[in-house]
């Protein structure tokens, strides 16, 4: 116990810990639970979960909350459940469908410093890794680390079969155990999110071809046991949904496989250089700048020992780049996998930074020393930090559907009204869920085409016409695009 209160465990250890904690808090837990539910995928996640927590029921479409819209329920069950978890334990908020996915940010932040530690006998680039990635606009952002998508625990489970399928194929006396390792993150990455969770194929096999492993590979009949695992969990899903819903490995092929890959789906049909211009105008900046310089140093004699790793991190992410920006349906959200690669990479180049100031600077004080790095960093690192913490503490809803559940979330909890959105708003679906059945209140989920009552207390748009070309009405309050009225009788 000593040791643990000595000065070197202090400043060395518990005081970095602490000040680490700290700031990766602030952009992936701070205001989770004040931001209202994003439109459609978080509100797809959110009445998935809440039908398995409640109901005790697996979702199979979204008939049950909308009639006759037959939209399949494709993505595996595996966040969901643990959404499903946390609804039961923390009630059904947006904090407890956010949680399971933050928490999975946080241990893919440890993760980093952990295997920089094990790899290179350095933490420093993990940590470095990890500020880079909660300072990177594109990955702390809704539908990935700051909402309850599923987007955010894939690059994890990415990072995890990259990490580990390179100690596979580089550290052979631990071979066996790794090779188990990639066939359960691989699992875990396909029962997240379907078909994206084998992007790294094509980057394992032209390494392994690479490093000229990849014969070795088929031969040890470990190789074959891990295929067997991965191919037992994925299929023991896939099978069952298709025996108990017909129909649903069509679904799927449509809406995880061929559809996007071959096929615009969705209404997201960009040019191939899309994510290309993501990251450079706003989702990795400044970052992506670093990226040359990160490359240069591999190159140096101090480099050369992170030179296997860094040009391996740099090809994987170029190969799942190239996945994306060659399918033919694009989301903003779909190169999240990529965000802990391209941070690896770079810190790699800022730690050799470090590593040239720490060599000049050994012979003065550790005062000095500790100083002249702590400036080096709140160089590099303030304004990119400053400017997501801006960004996470202060959200805006731009667009009118999802501006629902912000109004909802300020309303007095008393109040009776019916909300009438103008499109299929799952967002407004799950609020109107929990508050009738969780919380015993009496809000209703309406459309335009519904009957309504005279004194009926009504939720909508002012930008949908429907309303005013049907009653006579009076405003009782008004948020941005929202109008809360009462109707006074019905127009002839």
């Amino acid at each position: 116990m000593k040791n643990l209160w000595h000065k070197d465990f202090i400043f060395n250890k518990f005081i970095p810990f602490i000040v680490f904690l700290i700031a990766v808090y602030f952009p992936v837990f701070l205001h989770l639970s004040t931001d209202a539910l994003g439109m459609w995928d978080e509100g797809f996640y959110a009445l998935r979960a809440y039908n398995l927590a409640y109901y005790n029921e697996y979702l199979v479409n979204f008939n049950q909350f909308f009639e006759n819209w037959d939209h399949p329920n494709t993505k595996p069950p595996l966040i969901t459940i643990l959404q499903a978890l946390s609804f039961k334990t923390l009630g059904y908020n947006e904090l407890a469908l956010r949680l399971p996915v933050a928490i999975s940010v946080l241990l893919m932040l440890f993760f980093l410093v952990y295997f920089s530690w094990k790899q290179f006998q350095n933490p420093t680039i993990g940590i470095l890794a990890s500020l880079v990635l909660v300072t990177s606009s594109g990955f702390i952002t809704h539908h990935i680390a700051r909402t309850g998508d599923h987007d955010a625990v894939l690059a994890f489970w990415i990072l995890l079969v990259f990490v580990y399928f390179y100690k596979t194929l580089t550290q052979t006396e631990k071979q066996n155990r790794y090779i188990w390792l990639v066939a359960l993150f691989m699992a875990a990455a396909v029962l997240t999110k379907s078909a994206a969770g084998l992007f790294p194929l094509p980057a394992m096999l032209l390494f392994a071809l690479y490093e000229k492993k990849l014969i070795k590979l088929v031969k040890n009949w470990q190789t074959w046991g891990a295929m067997a695992l991965f191919l037992v969990l994925i299929s023991s899903f896939y099978l069952y949904r298709a025996w108990k819903t017909p129909g649903f490995l069509q679904d799927v092929w449509f809406q995880d496989f061929g559809g996007r890959l071959t096929g615009e789906n969705h209404g997201h049909n960009h040019p191939w250089y899309y994510y290309i211009n993501l990251l450079y105008k706003h989702d990795f900046i400044p970052w992506l700048f670093l990226i040359p310089f990160s490359v240069a140093i591999l190159f140096t004699k101090s480099g050369k020992k992170y030179r296997r790793f860094g040009l391996y991190l740099l090809f994987c992410s170029i190969s799942i780049l190239a996945i994306i920006s060659f399918s033919s349906t694009k989301c903003e959200w779909y190169h999240a996998s990529i965000f802990p690669l391209l941070a690896l990479h770079v810190a790699l180049g800022i730690n050799w930074l470090f590593e040239r100031i720490k060599r000049m600077t050994k012979k003065e004080p550790k005062v000095v020393s500790w100083l002249i790095t702590a400036s080096l960093v709140l160089i590099i690192y303030f304004i990119p930090y400053r400017d997501i913490v801006s960004k996470v503490a202060y959200p805006e809803k731009g667009w009118t559907e999802e501006q629902f559940g912000e109004y909802m979330k300020k309303m007095d909890p008393g109040l009776s009204y019916s909300v009438v959105p103008w499109d299929r708003n799952l967002c407004v679906m799950f609020y109107t869920e929990v508050a009738q059945n969780v919380g015993n209140r009496d809000i209703y989920f309406k459309t335009p085409r519904d009957e309504f009552e005279t004194g009926e207390m009504v939720l909508c748009s002012k930008r949908s016409p429907w309303y005013k070309e049907r009653f006579s009405y009076e405003t009782v309050d008004t948020f941005k695009d929202m109008v809360l009225i009462k109707i006074t009788g019905k127009l002839d």
